[in-house]
């Protein structure tokens, strides 16, 4: 994309992955955190927080670097170090990366942001989806997480710029996709495709619909999300480690903002936690009960949405 575009960008070459985007980018890849974004985006929300009169009754979450703790897609695409050997920019392609990546060896996250692979028995030690999450203690956080805002009567939903299969095929290998109303996203070979992509065709049930395509702007597919559940400024919040999108729903809806870009961190979640009600002694208790997930064999169907 020419420099300053901060759209979506449609890698249209096949056969290879596209260089990495420019400086500022903020399409997919996100907008680069300063320090002066960082401190006009956070104080906002705790202000909204303490005024809002109602509980939070749906929650839209994005996925890389805000429920991952590294950005899945960007790694799989080989535009930025993470994954080795062959790279994937196609929906279809990526779960196939995903899949080998999960049955090739054991993985370890990285304080350094990387999901490295070591031995079996290692502490930490899981599959490389774990490992994207921030490992096998972080995905039981997760999963109380989820559980408590459910519990307390939320709805999840997720919204990425990433590829809508992929998201899905790691949030279900970890046993966390069953949390969620539907994943919003990008479909097919809207970012291209890469030599592996086309080498790996083969269809998968996580494969989104076309009523699962992220159509333009978060914040657009939000109000109409919003509007046709008729919730109210107060009762819907976006979780983003992106300060564009963050100022994006400003009088639309709350907002959490995952300022460090490494995944939601404790204070965040209990910050989500407050907003949705969760009782103090629910959220500190463990939760082992897990939703039913959805079977790879089984086709999803969610519900269609009306375009905003």
């Amino acid at each position: 994309p020419p420099t300053g575009f901060a759209g979506i960008c449609h890698a249209a070459a096949r056969g290879k992955a596209p260089p990495p985007p420019p400086e500022g980018f903020s399409g997919v890849f996100k907008a680069e955190a300063t320090p002066k974004a960082k401190a006009a985006a956070a104080p906002a929300e705790p202000k909204v927080a303490k005024e809002a009169s109602s509980s939070v009754k749906h929650v839209y979450f994005d996925f890389d670097q805000t429920i991952s703790k590294v950005h899945v897609f960007k790694q799989l695409a080989g535009w930025e170090p993470g994954v080795a050997g062959q790279h994937s920019l196609s929906e279809r392609g990526q779960i196939h990366r995903l899949k080998l990546l999960n049955d090739s060896t054991q993985y370890q996250y990285q304080p350094n942001g990387h999901v490295v692979p070591c031995r079996a028995g290692v502490k930490g030690a899981a599959s490389w989806t774990a490992g994207a999450l921030g490992g096998p203690d972080r995905v039981e956080d997760l999963r109380v997480f989820f559980s408590d805002l459910k519990a307390a009567g939320a709805k999840l939903t997720i919204i990425t710029k990433g590829n809508v299969g992929a998201c899905r095929f790691l949030l279900q290998e970890e046993g966390l996709l069953g949390f969620f109303e539907k994943v919003f996203g990008m479909l097919g070979q809207f970012y291209g495709e890469s030599e592996f992509d086309q080498e790996n065709k083969q269809p998968s049930e996580l494969e989104g619909t076309p009523d699962c395509q992220l159509p333009d702007m978060k914040v657009n597919l939000i109000q109409a999300l919003m509007s046709q559940a008729g919730l109210s400024t107060n009762e819907a919040a976006l979780v983003e480690d992106d300060a564009a999108e963050i100022a994006s729903v400003k009088g639309v809806c709350r907002s959490v903002f995952v300022s460090e870009r490494k995944g939601m961190t404790a204070g965040e979640m209990q910050e989500l936690r407050s907003m949705v009600g969760v009782q103090k002694e629910a959220a500190q208790a463990k939760s082992t009960a897990a939703p039913k997930e959805i079977p790879a064999t089984s086709k999803v169907q969610p519900a269609a949405v009306p375009p905003p």
